[in-house]
């Protein structure tokens, strides 16, 4: 999966706010942010998971934190793991975005536009 994932992606700290993931979100052009605590992964939010909360009355988003928001201890591969493998599993439990690690630390996100990105290799 190393070949195809998105290297480096950009991370949120799981005690910032809901307002500063969808400002993130919306400046890095991204859907799923990798949440960390003290520079480890604990989770992952996406835009839907803060569509929601945000769509709730009297939630405010900078009042609540993203670890509120995010799907903790989410499924993660490492670099080395087949392409196929991980998407048989996003398939599978409808996951839009795996974060990709190694030895515990953040080194890639695998989402479902790198799988896009990848069939359009392979018909062309």
């Amino acid at each position: 999966v190393s070949e195809f994932m998105t290297r480096d992606p950009t991370p949120i700290d799981a005690g910032l706010s809901l307002a500063d993931a969808r400002d993130r979100m919306a400046s890095e052009r991204i859907r799923h942010l990798p949440v960390t605590r003290d520079q480890r992964l604990v989770g992952i939010v996406s835009a839907r998971d803060l569509m929601s909360l945000e769509s709730m009355p009297g939630v405010s988003a900078s009042e609540i934190y993203v670890e509120n928001a995010m799907s903790a201890d989410p499924v993660t591969f490492a670099p080395g793991t087949g392409v196929g493998a991980v998407l048989d599993v996003m398939a599978d439990q409808a996951i839009g975005a795996i974060p990709i690690t190694e030895d515990g630390r953040l080194v890639g996100i695998f989402t479902t536009v790198d799988a896009i990105k990848l069939l359009r290799r392979a018909l062309t």
